[in-house]
């Protein structure tokens, strides 16, 4: 029967002592998230974890009974920075947020959490658990890409004829679809410059806007 272990979210929101057993197993899900967002579920071992994080395979054992139990946790502590981090957006103006949205599809995965979700994506094809947990993710991801899209329609940015089920699906899509191919790490399929994906997100954006019809000549004013 697979684990559920305990939130982590709160831990890692309200901080911990340097040193104090909260540290030590915030510090694990670190290097969980670091290994298992590089190398993947099958190919990340406990021991991989403890050396990562410079501890031990006891001081995992200490906060966890297996790898799943700490996969999970990880994705969970993953999903919760992710969430935090798109919640300090909220009050910048709608044409920023979209923006910025656009260049997070694709963005370098410097702390392992496109990798990992990426991952809980394979697993949870298998795992019930990882599934659940998933989810959570994706639906909190949902509801702040629609607060988004929502916010980008009243302000005429966004055409309103177009639904915001479809631009999240779409985004979502996109995010993990790109990031997919890209972690493939073929030569042909380089990751493009920050340039060059800041190009392609303006014209992305431009086509999202509402149609204005040329006026008829023949219409008088």
């Amino acid at each position: 029967m697979e684990q559920q272990p305990s939130s982590d979210a709160g831990a890692h929101q309200h901080g911990c002592e340097l040193g104090d057993d909260c540290s030590v197993r915030q510090h694990l899900i670190d290097a969980a998230i670091e290994c298992f967002g590089q190398n993947g579920y099958e190919g990340t071992t406990l021991e991989a974890i403890a050396l990562e994080g410079a501890l031990s395979i006891t001081d995992i054992h200490m906060h966890w009974p297996d790898k799943l139990s700490l996969f999970l946790s990880a994705i969970e502590t993953s999903a919760s920075r992710r969430a935090t981090a798109l919640v300090d957006q909220i009050a910048m103006p709608p044409e920023q947020k979209l923006s910025l949205l656009g260049a997070n599809l694709v963005l370098p995965n410097r702390d392992g959490h496109r990798g990992l979700i990426l991952e809980a994506c394979q697993q949870g094809r298998h795992s019930p658990a990882v599934r659940a947990r998933l989810r959570d993710f994706l639906t909190a991801e949902r509801g702040t890409l629609a607060s988004m899209i929502e916010a980008g329609k009243a302000s005429d940015v966004i055409d309103p004829s177009l639904t915001t089920d479809s631009l999240v699906v779409a985004c979502l899509s996109f995010s993990l679809g790109t990031n997919l191919v890209l972690s493939v790490g073929e030569p042909e399929l380089s990751r493009p410059s920050r340039a060059e994906w800041d190009r392609l997100v303006v014209r992305i954006m431009r086509a999202l806007a509402p149609i204005t019809m040329p006026s008829d000549p023949s219409v008088p004013s």
